[in-house]
């Protein structure tokens, strides 16, 4: 009979390789049962990487388009909240205008006029409004806000009828200055761009936009309203019979017109919303699909993955049995 001895230090090093060996495959295994993926891709794919560059390139794609419409809801939402702010302070002015009755004394002129130039000052205020897109009514301007001040807007009204001494001819004035091309509203009202902002591109083959700024004409019918009641008590001479109560008059007209104006406006931009939410819900499905595509190239199945995780244990433990076992053999402990 023959055999082949093999030395302590052999037996020993061959005893550390299989130990490292066995630690280093349950170390592969817990990251693999950690993480769900399979540590070896190129195994995972059989060599042939494009499937999943090419799910990954998609995925990162989608990524980009969850960013840009989160913030095309939040421009949209922003941008309906204002107008709602707008809605409210014109219907509430033209309420003022059509329940009282008493514009025949100079105090109730005065009351409402400093109610409707609070009113247009929060006007302005509203429409001035920014998100993390930056300026809102302003189009490709985002940089500033969309209108001035209101002092400075009612100001330069001020200046336009100058000189003026018949309703009608304030009204033809402040028309002009207002929905004239280039007039003081464009040029001096109006801080914007003539441009819209740039289209949201919400997936690979859509894009949403909204042109919907400071000097549509919804909300320069609303600032005329409003300004037309604030200059009531401006005590502007006025040829008989003339009254500068009667700015109220044409006031009121001008806001419940501008009401309906309001409502299809925000109807617009509802109907874009719906949009962004239509292209965010199948921008997430997709993102689904991919994902579960992507998981079925590379995931690692997690009972397999644990049993080869106990088997490997075993060994462990079973290696270190071993070890424990020859260590205490030896040809002296044999001849006794």
């Amino acid at each position: 009979m023959s055999f082949t001895a093999v030395s302590d230090l052999s037996q020993s090093l061959q005893n550390r390789r299989y130990n490292s060996q066995i630690k280093s495959d349950l170390n592969r295994l817990a990251q693999e049962l950690t993480s769900g993926k399979q540590t070896d891709i190129a195994k995972a794919v059989g060599g042939d990487f494009r499937p999943l560059a090419g799910i990954e390139t998609s995925l990162t794609s989608l990524d980009a388009y969850k960013l840009i419409t989160t913030e095309a809801q939040q421009y949209t939402a922003t941008m309906q909240q204002s107008l709602e702010v707008v809605q409210t302070l014109s219907e509430d002015m033209s309420s003022t205008l059509l329940t009282s009755t008493d514009f025949t004394t100079q105090s109730s002129v005065r009351a409402a006029a400093r109610e409707a130039e609070g009113k247009f000052e929060s006007v302005v205020s509203a429409i001035n409004i920014s998100s993390s897109a930056g300026a809102i009514f302003a189009g490709a301007e985002t940089a500033g806000t969309a209108l001035a001040d209101a002092d400075t807007i009612l100001s330069d009204i001020r200046t336009a009828i100058a000189g003026e001494t018949t309703i009608a001819g304030i009204k033809t004035a402040i028309d002009d200055w207002f929905d004239t091309t280039g007039g003081g509203f464009e040029t001096n009202a109006y801080l914007g761009s003539a441009t819209a902002r740039s289209d949201f591109k919400v997936n690979k083959a859509e894009t949403v936009g909204i042109d919907v700024k400071a000097d549509a004409s919804e909300i320069r019918s609303v600032l005329k309203g409003l300004a037309l009641a604030a200059l009531a008590d401006d005590g502007i001479p006025l040829d008989q019979p003339d009254n500068n109560s009667d700015l109220l008059d044409l006031s009121r007209s001008e806001l419940l017109s501008a009401t309906s104006g309001l409502v299809g406006l925000r109807a617009e931009i509802g109907s874009a919303e719906e949009r962004i939410e239509t292209a965010a819900v199948r921008n997430q499905a997709e993102t689904a699909s991919l994902q579960l595509a992507r998981n079925n190239l590379i995931a690692a199945d997690p009972y397999d993955t644990a049993t080869e995780i106990q088997n490997l244990q075993t060994q462990l433990e079973t290696l270190y049995a071993v070890t424990a076992r020859l260590s205490q053999l030896s040809l002296v402990d044999y001849l006794r």
